[in-house]
């Protein structure tokens, strides 16, 4: 258990009455509460080990529950938390591979395994990610004397990978918006056509794919329906189909709109001198609609950026999750959240000025 100063919890005994934080799924939210009753206290769950220290040091829950190794290398690595108690419950660390398979590379392991234990490199290892004495709790609280990092030398630790992220953000945001915009376009034409059918067909489509959270919509796609079918589907293929479907139904809203919001007369008129239905729209309704419509395309280009954070729960390496892999090796949340931040907001600069210069344009 890892706790601050001003929490003034010094053991178990101090937590009745308190809330406490655990990681969702891991041996110490396991350990928290099977002692719980017993200490009188409540637990916080959460997902990540980040949030759960940072919540810990913000005064929200008194100590966090955590395996000893990760949380003595959170300290040294700048988490302002200590140590406070003996490490509970011990169990093994294990190399984990598909069961019957890779007996060599298991016989390796375990070969090399054996020789860094014997000849100290093992300890040399733990030594560096843990600090020295780092089983002691004690000598461990007070073991913190690396270097602070800064938000610029962690920029440069980690610009290559901020950088790819970026890249990987834009190309889903690229072909998202353009697939979309394409069926966002057909189920708008679709909604203003004169057969109930067609119309049913825009509404019910849109109204489904609006309705659902584009998170529960990511998941299904990636293994829902893979565990259906037994076809598996690639992360960016699923985060693609799933901006396709929910950003296009957004698009097909407003294109639906844009078309009916030219003044229904042209069309007749149109129509009253001999131009088929189809034509009409073609080259009456459908450029004025479109003009209309090209704001709220740039800005559901807009939304669609800001969406592919989500796409990041299915394993898509773009921005947001490179954000959570760098805090993952570092701990520095609040530094690296506050760069993924910046870079978003640069990206949404940029494109709020091409909404403003296309809006000017087109008037």
């Amino acid at each position: 258990m890892a706790t601050t100063d001003k929490a003034k919890v010094k053991g178990l005994s101090d937590l009745k009455g308190k809330t406490v934080a655990a990681k969702t799924g891991s041996a110490g939210a396991d350990y928290a509460r099977e002692i719980s009753k017993k200490y009188g206290f409540k637990i916080t769950y959460f997902n990540d080990s980040n949030t759960m220290y940072n919540d810990v040091a913000i005064g929200n829950t008194v100590a966090a529950f955590e395996d000893q190794p990760v949380m003595a290398y959170a300290i040294k690595q700048g988490t302002k938390l200590k140590i406070v108690t003996d490490p509970a419950k011990g169990n093994w660390y294990g190399f984990g591979v598909k069961k019957g398979a890779n007996k060599e590379l298991l016989q390796k392991f375990n070969t090399g395994y054996a020789a860094i234990v014997k000849d100290g490199t093992y300890d040399k290892i733990v030594n560096r990610y843990l600090g020295k004495g780092s089983y002691n709790y004690k000598k461990n609280a007070a073991d913190n004397s690396e270097k602070e990092t800064t938000i610029w030398s962690l920029f440069n630790e980690n610009k290559s990978a901020l950088f790819t992220g970026l890249v990987k953000t834009l190309e889903l945001t690229l072909v998202g918006i353009v697939l979309a915009g394409i069926w966002g376009i057909l189920l708008g034409i679709l909604g203003v056509m004169p057969s109930k059918f067609a119309r049913g067909l825009s509404t019910t489509v849109i109204y489904i794919f609006r309705g659902l959270p584009m998170l529960v919509l990511a998941f299904f796609i990636y293994i829902g329906i893979p565990n259906l079918t037994g076809q598996k589907i690639p992360a960016f293929t699923a985060g693609v189909i799933t901006l396709i479907l929910n950003e296009g139904a957004y698009i097909g809203a407003f294109v639906s709109g844009g078309f009916k919001s030219v003044n229904s007369g042209q069309l007749e008129a149109a129509r009253s001198l001999g131009l088929p239905y189809g034509k009409a729209m073609r080259k009456v309704v459908m450029p004025q609609g479109i003009r209309l419509m090209i704001p709220s395309f740039i800005n559901q280009f807009i939304i669609t950026l800001k969406d592919t954070s989500i796409l990041s729960a299915i394993g898509i390496i773009e921005l947001t999750q490179t954000g959570t892999l760098i805090i993952a090796r570092n701990l520095q949340g609040f530094r690296v959240w506050l760069m993924i931040a910046a870079l978003y907001l640069i990206v949404i600069t940029l494109l709020t000025w091409l909404s403003n210069w296309v809006e000017k344009r087109i008037k």
